[in-house]
């Protein structure tokens, strides 16, 4: 199976488009598929490290900005035509702020499935199989468009295989008491604007001590040494780092920008403080800071972590807790399950305890339940081996031979109360209403002649559609477990 990735890597943009999708051209890699990627290559490193990596380069002359989406639709029948057919669906990765619907509707031309990579909603409406943002702030956006699913939040964060490696090696190394290292990286592009205007901020840090070092990206090296060198003793100009995660492993403290680079910081658990230096970084930014995930930008704060480490160990914990390595798998499953068959439902198992659990704890699924707040693992597994125990319905719905989400039924005032969950990679393409339906007469064969009910938050109108589809009466409207909820029930199931 064919990818296409779309992204151009220039001076002015920066590397960050291909960079995080070098991550999903390794999984997918991975799965025995081909790799092409398709743009304005003009930073020597990154097409370095694209042929290294083993995919193929189609380069662009000039940036996927500059090019209509006529041409783009030639361009893509091109390249697609260079690679033989394996009577399989070509997949199309569109990873820019300047691609427009009309760039959407080419890509899925002539039978191409499409993922299009967003962060920040710009768009009035978007087309697309796979709508992916890894930002957590994306989970409260309203999309609109046709768009047949979501992949939405830090779970589908893409973690490139030299920070997979580079994991348990930080885990194994021995905890320091005190800072040696700090280091400042700010993107790919020239971000020496922004250096110079932290100058102040820096000097602040009492930098006198440690080393400092500084990714150049394509900002000027001569001019980013002189301003260093004002606030700190020993200076680092990293011109062409060929190894993030390695320098990472050296490092004790991060100061960063908002993008990227926050999530390989996480998952490795290296503290840092995060600047928004863009438009697209604010809501990532906001997210750090009001989680306590990043550090506080209070140089008094920093220096004294910088000489007592522990202190930084609160703020590690919620790092990794938020980052698993996962999401470039959990992208590459939803996409080569897309064309999948409809979901099959089962008896859950223990087994499926931390699918399950996942899944309860996933953001939407916790704005939707009536219990606020993420939920322990060791009340989940209490809670999961008491359900599975009593005489009420649990059912696991497949996919592909993947769990995608879940069915229960509860027996609760004369009916069967049911709860339903799909999982991130399935939304937004009809599975629910699978799920339900199939449930339903499942569960009416096991515990017949039970009416069925749901109580469905009052804003949630997604949900409250869902029942409706499949033949449920909205009743009435009430207050139930403090929330304002409408009540619905189905009496007899259409087989």
């Amino acid at each position: 199976m064919l990818l296409i990735i779309c992204a151009d890597a220039t001076p002015e943009i920066g590397a960050g488009h291909v960079m995080r999708c070098i991550a999903l051209a390794h999984s997918w890699k991975a799965l025995g598929g081909q790799v092409v990627f398709l743009g304005r290559l003009s930073i020597p490193w990154v097409r370095e490290r694209i042929l290294r990596s083993g995919f193929s380069a189609a380069e662009e002359s000039r940036s996927h900005c500059r090019i209509s989406p006529e041409e783009f639709a030639d361009r893509l029948e091109t390249v697609e035509a260079g690679f033989p057919s394996d009577g399989e669906r070509t997949w199309v990765v569109l990873d820019g702020y300047h691609f427009t619907p009309a760039h959407h509707h080419a890509a899925r031309a002539n039978g191409r499935r499409s993922l299009v990579v967003d962060d920040n909603n710009h768009l009035p409406e978007y087309e697309a199989d796979i709508l992916f943002n890894q930002n957590t702030a994306a989970e409260t956006f309203r999309y609109a468009g046709a768009i047949g699913r979501k992949c939405l939040g830090h779970r589908y964060v893409l973690i490139r295989p030299e920070f997979l490696e580079a994991k348990p090696l930080r885990d194994a190394s021995p905890g320091k008491t005190s800072a040696d290292v700090i280091l400042a990286t700010f993107g790919g592009s020239d971000t020496g604007a922004f250096f110079q205007d932290s100058i102040a901020w820096l000097r602040s840090l009492d930098l006198a001590g440690y080393t400092l070092r500084v990714v150049a990206g394509e900002s000027d090296k001569a001019a980013l040494k002189r301003a260093a060198q004002a606030v700190a003793g020993e200076v680092e100009i990293l011109d062409h780092v060929e190894n993030m995660a390695e320098l990472l492993l050296d490092t004790d403290f991060c100061i960063t920008a908002g993008g990227s680079t926050c999530w390989e910081l996480c998952y490795l658990g290296i503290p840092f403080a995060v600047f928004s230096i863009a438009d697209n970084q604010r809501d990532n930014v906001r997210f750090l800071e009001e989680n306590e995930i990043c550090f506080p930008k209070d140089p008094a704060a920093i220096n004294s972590a910088l000489a007592d480490m522990s202190l930084f160990a609160e703020h590690v914990r919620r790092m990794t807790a938020l980052v698993d390595g996962r999401g470039a798998e959990r992208l590459c499953r939803a996409m080569r399950g897309w064309d999948a068959p409809e979901p099959t439902l089962r008896r859950a198992t223990k087994d499926d305890v931390h699918f399950v659990f996942e899944l309860v704890n996933d953001p939407l699924v916790r704005e939707t339940a009536f219990t606020p707040g993420r939920i322990s693992f060791e009340t989940h597994q209490a809670w999961f081996a008491r359900f599975l125990e009593s005489d009420d319905i649990f059912l696991i719905a497949e996919r592909g031979g993947q769990p995608c989400g879940y069915v229960r039924f509860e027996h609760a005032e004369g009916g069967l109360m049911i709860t339903i969950a799909v999982g991130a990679e399935s939304r937004g393409g009809g599975i629910g209403k699978d799920m339900l339906r199939k449930g339903c007469a499942l569960a009416a064969r096991i515990a017949p002649g039970l009416p069925f009910l749901a109580y469905v938050k009052a804003e949630n109108l997604p949900s409250q559609n869902l029942f409706l589809s499949v033949g449920f009466r909205r009743k009435k409207r009430l207050v139930h477990r403090s929330a304002d909820v409408w009540s619905f029930e189905l009496q007899q199931v259409e087989q």
